[in-house]
């Protein structure tokens, strides 16, 4: 656990590191490159990212040692809804949570249908455990899914809604494809029907955001802009975390011989980093966070 540049949130704890690819944004993989690069020498990536999926009992008490509440985000290098995870150590990871009730933590996975199935059976098993939870869903625990374009959009977001949460959040990155933010969902393998606006189903945040990495593919401002207006129209916070790798319609790096993609007739993205790029869309910096008041 420790200090991340992530934007959305203060702290990482990984009690599960290694995952495997699912899906187009894995592609690219933030977390793969960092661990097959600075972090390839430690002894949890020594024999790899992908395929090596770790449970480490030694981080579960972690986050009880920090007095001072903060965000924290739960598995930045790895998904505690893989299939290898067995739900008793999921388990032990929500016990973590519920006594660290001074932080706010954020689970974000690409498994959402396994995350439906754990919390299904998650109140019985800790109803015969020696310290029941005194309030399901946790209050501090946030829900979330990460979606890259509208074919994993339609997969996620619908299971995301189903989840026990006082808050569900959708990571929309890296967005490589645009989406749109449908209202209905249909019936789930427990025979239930979600339909109506987003916000009343339980959509509390969403958060756009670039690739970044030498491999990383421009996003379109279009898409990010598409995102926004629909998040305004529903009443649903947003946040826009980055443009990543690219910068869109900089004609000063265009100038300067920066590497360039040209993405429609009216716009073209400069390599130019991360950090240059920055986070503004349309000028504006966007901060939306989960009205807590729920």
């Amino acid at each position: 656990m420790g200090k991340t540049t992530i934007g959305w949130t203060d702290e990482t704890w990984n009690p599960v590191t290694g995952c495997d690819k699912v899906s187009r944004g894995c592609k690219n993989c933030y977390a793969g490159q960092l661990a097959e690069t600075r972090l390839k020498h430690t002894d949890a990536y020594k024999n790899g990212f992908f395929g090596n999926v770790i449970m480490h009992y030694s981080r579960l008490s972690q986050p009880l040692k920090w007095t001072k509440p903060r965000m924290i985000f739960v598995d930045s290098m790895g998904d505690l809804f893989h299939e290898q995870v067995p739900f008793p150590f999921i388990d032990d990871v929500f016990h973590v949570m519920a006594k660290a009730s001074q932080h706010t933590f954020q689970i974000l996975t690409k498994r959402p249908d396994r995350a439906l199935d754990w919390s299904m059976s998650a109140p019985q098993r800790q109803a015969r455990s020696r310290e029941p939870y005194k309030n399901w869903p946790l209050p501090n625990v946030w829900m979330g899914t990460s979606c890259e374009d509208q074919k994993s959009y339609n997969l996620r977001a619908g299971v995301l809604v189903q989840i026990p949460a006082v808050v569900r959040f959708l990571s929309l990155e890296p967005l490589v494809g645009p989406i749109k933010l449908k209202r209905r969902f249909g019936f789930n393998k427990y025979g239930y029907y979600f339909h109506g606006n987003l916000p009343e189903d339980g959509i509390h945040q969403v958060i756009v955001g670039g690739e970044s990495g030498h491999k990383a593919v421009p996003m379109r401002p279009d898409w990010a802009r598409s995102i926004r207006d629909e998040c305004k129209e529903f009443d649903i916070p947003f946040f826009f975390k980055q443009w990543g790798q690219w910068a869109p319609n900089d004609y000063e790096a265009l100038e300067a011989g920066r590497k360039y993609r040209r993405l429609d007739e009216k716009n073209f993205a400069c390599m130019v980093g991360k950090k240059k790029a920055g986070r503004m869309l349309d000028g504006v910096e966007h901060n939306g966070y989960p009205k807590l008041n729920l």
